[in-house]
């Protein structure tokens, strides 16, 4: 309701000012305005997507991620203002004097050449608005239904400004303005990629709406192409799948339409780096919305969006299971925190069309070049050889997709020392999300400054501990010494996800001189390197999201965040100073329940291969 009648008020406001007589004002004036505002948008929309990247790179991470939300808005509407300010002195100044006309011409004239002015502006504005990363409604309107888990665009504005000025760029990208990539082709309606964008993963928590990500980084290791498979056949064979063989699958293009028959199945395989993408839990989370599959014929352009994926079930899979997105599955989730994961997100591509470019949370990638997977025939028909290439590792080995957490060859050399973490006082190694001694006391939840504390439940008893869910904050020794905060208000340990563990390695303890196992292995080895835990029988490496640090003068870090694994020590933790009693260094590692961890290894900066830098013997005890 709100952004119609805003919609309707600056309508309303930029064609009165037009066709009035006053002075600068009239049919000449409006004429000349209209022109600059046509080229302002003109320039805008061109320029739209290369700016929205810069603001993304510059300062998409600014204030919790604030810049990353308002980054396409402003990536439309910055460059919208200058130019039509550029425009206009430009104008103003070649043009010294206004032409006369009697008062009907310039009523009449100057509303007609107003309310294009109007519509322009307006509607670039609407399109950008669109684009914030605020949730699914805005000023009280949503744009887009859910229609048996289809997105469908079916609610314009009362007058659609949007779409009528996304149109009419869209035709003169092939006319008067057109280009090698027409915005018709490079970026179709470009005002349903807006509101579908805003479809972001949503969660209520304390009576509210806590909105997930709505962007991501735009540099190369955020989000790869690893290749695509086409695959023709029936549409209702191509909807099924052996995973869910009894579930029919209703898609719908987002006009509510059936998909054009003789389409093809187009899968698209990305990587994607969790330091640049994931919500605040750790999980990458997408919703259809937010991935866009662009599909050229000659100058023209149609937008598709994904209506399954084939991702992994569980963190210690090896293959990739087919999800729908419908009524019973409208999102997708990484199944592990951190790290990088393989999607191959499914779409329905018209006859006579070619994948031109995949756009994921606004940001492109082409896939023109992407190498294409196809099998001995060399033609892949109907969704059983789909199914069977896919889940038997056949695409994956063609693709190079890595099933693992981090794709490394396996370490060399052999073990600087040994570790028995079987032994009831070897406290080097914790096995549980405890914070390790002499930090037993825990956080205060009034203290907590930047880490983000929960309440934890533990299965069906109705004990519930604060544990520490991520971020990174100082302490004073004051802070967890336990004075000032009762036992039931502080956060004793880690948020353990249900389908992982934590793991706490020390490297040294505070008040004691000696350095552990792990400390004088890390010393030895080079402490410009990144700690790794590493199961040898699976061939797979765990890393580091936490630490606890504690200088010799006392002050306390600690850092639990799935966007950020420990690279290097060196430069991720405050020191690698061990030389003191009241020093402390302890790093927080995820791993699978099931994992069996057999060493703790070095990747140092410069190496071919991680090092062996100790042996678990016998190896860590797994919890199933």
């Amino acid at each position: 309701m709100i952004l119609n009648l805003v919609t309707i008020a600056m309508l309303l406001a930029i064609t009165g000012v037009w066709c009035t007589s006053k002075r600068g004002r009239g049919f000449f004036s409006a004429f000349l305005a209209m022109l600059c505002v046509i080229g302002a948008g003109a320039i805008a929309f061109g320029v739209w997507e290369p700016v929205t990247a810069l603001i993304l790179q510059y300062a998409g991470s600014i204030n919790n991620n604030l810049g990353e939300r308002v980054a396409p808005t402003a990536g439309l509407l910055i460059p919208f203002c200058i130019a039509l300010a550029l425009l206009r002195l430009t104008v103003d100044s070649i043009v010294k004097a206004n032409a006369d006309f009697d008062d009907a011409t310039n009523f009449i004239g100057g509303m007609v050449c107003g309310l294009v002015t109007a519509v322009i502006t307006t509607g670039t504005v609407m399109v950008a608005l669109n684009f914030m990363g605020v949730g699914k409604s805005l000023m009280g309107h949503e744009h887009i239904r859910s229609d048996a888990g289809n997105l469908v665009y079916d609610s314009n504005l009362w007058i659609p400004a949007d779409k009528v000025t996304v149109a009419v760029y869209e035709h003169l990208s092939t006319a008067g303005f057109a280009s090698s990539r027409p915005l018709a082709a490079y970026a179709p309606n470009l005002h349903e990629q807006a509101a579908m964008s805003r479809m972001v993963h949503e969660v209520e928590k304390d009576n509210k709406i806590r909105v997930g990500r709505a962007g991501l980084e735009p540099g190369d290791r955020a989000v790869q192409v690893k290749g695509r498979m086409t695959v023709k056949g029936e549409l209702t064979d191509l909807l099924s799948d052996r995973w869910f063989p009894n579930r029919a699958h209703n898609v719908k293009t987002i006009s509510g339409e059936s998909p054009v028959a003789g389409s093809s199945s187009e899968v698209i395989f990305l990587e994607v780096d969790s330091t640049a993408a994931a919500e605040v839990s750790g999980q990458i989370v997408f919703t259809p919305g937010q991935v866009r599959l662009i599909a050229t014929r000659n100058d023209s352009g149609v937008a598709i969006h994904p209506h399954a994926v084939f991702a992994k079930s569980e963190a210690h899979s090896t293959g990739l299971t087919r999800f729908r997105f419908d009524d019973t599955n409208r999102t997708i989730a990484s199944p592990g925190r951190g790290g990088n994961h393989i999607f191959g997100f499914e779409f329905l591509v018209p006859p006579g069309y070619t994948p031109d470019s995949i756009i994921v949370r606004n940001v492109r990638r082409s896939v023109r070049d992407a190498t294409s997977y196809n099998d001995e025939a060399g033609k892949l028909t109907g969704s059983s050889a789909r199914d069977s290439a896919i889940a038997g590792g056949a695409v994956v080995a063609a693709l190079n997709i890595s099933m693992g957490g981090i794709d490394l060859p396996a370490p060399t050399g052999q073990p600087v020392a040994t570790f028995n973490p079987a032994v009831p006082d070897s406290n080097a190694l914790g096995t549980t999300p405890n914070l390790p001694s002499p930090f037993l006391n825990g956080v205060p939840v009034d203290r907590a400054r930047g880490l983000v504390i929960v309440e934890q439940s533990y299965g069906r008893s109705s004990r519930t501990d604060n544990v520490i869910r991520g971020g990174r904050a100082e302490f004073t020794a004051e802070d967890i010494s336990g004075v000032g905060a009762r036992t039931q208000l502080r956060a004793r340990g880690f948020e353990q996800p249900a389908d992982q563990r934590v793991l706490i390695v020390e490297l040294k303890r505070r008040g004691q001189a000696e350095m552990s196992v792990f400390g004088r292995t890390v010393q030895q080895v080079g402490t410009n390197s990144q700690p790794l835990l590493y199961d040898s029988r699976a061939g797979r490496y765990y890393q580091a999201y936490g630490f606890i640090h504690s200088t010799a003068g006392g002050r306390v870090t600690i850092q639990y965040d799935f966007t950020k694994p420990l690279r290097n020590m060196s430069s991720d933790l405050p020191s690698m100073q061990m030389n003191d009693n009241g020093a402390a260094v302890h790093i927080v590692f995820l791993v699978d329940r099931n994992a069996d961890i057999t060493d703790f290894v070095l990747n140092v900066e410069g190496d071919a291969a991680p090092r062996n830098a100790v042996r678990f013997t016998p190896q860590v005890p797994r919890i199933n």
